[in-house]
């Protein structure tokens, strides 16, 4: 297994800065919210790419993927045909943009533009979500990239909100290019242990985030990681662990990154 860090954790801070950071603390990887560098990633040059590529590379350190994928522009919606033609077109450019910067997967979180507009029966809007994941994910293989399904709370949106839900729809899809992502905050919410839900879906994990309840940093909180590391190494899962927090507890992002990289090194 590797680790990773969230660009976001570093709020404010330059790319360069995030990166010498992060590589110093120990990570393997950043992972991108692309609101962090533009509003659009369409507005973001060829040269622009190749930069934020270059400058990872030179300090040594790999570009995991993205995530926060649809935050912006406005108007996104994963399956809402009122939205369609907007968001078709930024799905396959968040590909490209995840291919050129030189990453290996994109998270698809964004409670808020996959919940189901009330104008939708279920089965209509569960039918025109897997058609657009299912053209997301071709798009992503197409560039030897992985659309990665992130289990969210019901708290937060009304659909994906079991790693059983999105294995469902990964297997209905049956595309390559699709696979599972687990959250350790929103695993929290389900009736199963995480370990158990871990073991169970395996064979479809690529990538993890690390937290705690609340979004806090991981081992600042009362969630045991050696049952969830240990299920990990013995499912042979290989890629990121990535720490992505947004309560900082009033640490600087430097303090957080090197405490979260320590403590997720003491079991690997």
């Amino acid at each position: 297994m590797k680790i990773a860090i969230c660009n976001d954790v570093y709020k404010d801070w330059s790319w360069d800065d995030v990166c010498r950071d992060a590589a110093e603390a120990g990570y393997d990887a950043i992972e991108i919210a692309p609101f962090t560098f533009a509003q659009s990633v369409e507005s973001i040059s060829k040269q622009e790419r190749e930069k934020i590529r270059n400058v990872a590379a030179e300090h040594g350190i790999a570009i995991a993927g993205l995530h926060w994928l649809l935050l912006g522009p406005e108007g996104l919606h994963l399956y809402d045909p009122d939205a369609s033609a907007v968001t078709k077109p930024y799905l396959e450019a968040l590909a490209e943009f995840c291919a050129d910067i030189g990453g290996e997967v994109l998270v698809f979180g964004s409670p808020k533009q996959r919940q189901r507009p009330e104008h939708l029966e279920p089965e209509r809007a569960r039918d025109l979500a897997k058609k657009a994941l299912a053209d997301w994910a071709r798009a992503c293989h197409q560039r030897g990239l992985l659309l990665c399904l992130e289990p969210l709370t019901s708290a937060e949106t009304d659909f994906i909100v079991s790693a059983g839900e999105a294995v469902q729809l990964i297997e209905e899809i049956d595309e390559p290019g699709l696979a599972l992502h687990l959250d350790v905050r929103a695993m929290l919410s389900e009736e199963l242990p995480m370990e158990e839900i871990i073991r169970s879906y395996a064979k479809y994990l690529r990538h993890v985030h690390v937290n705690d309840a609340g979004m806090i940093p991981p081992g600042k909180g009362e969630t045991p990681y050696e049952p969830i590391v240990s299920a990990l190494k013995e499912s042979g899962y290989t890629g990121y662990l990535s720490v992505e927090v947004f309560d900082l507890q009033g640490q600087e992002p430097q303090v957080v990154a090197r405490e979260s990289a320590n403590f997720l090194r003491s079991f690997m």
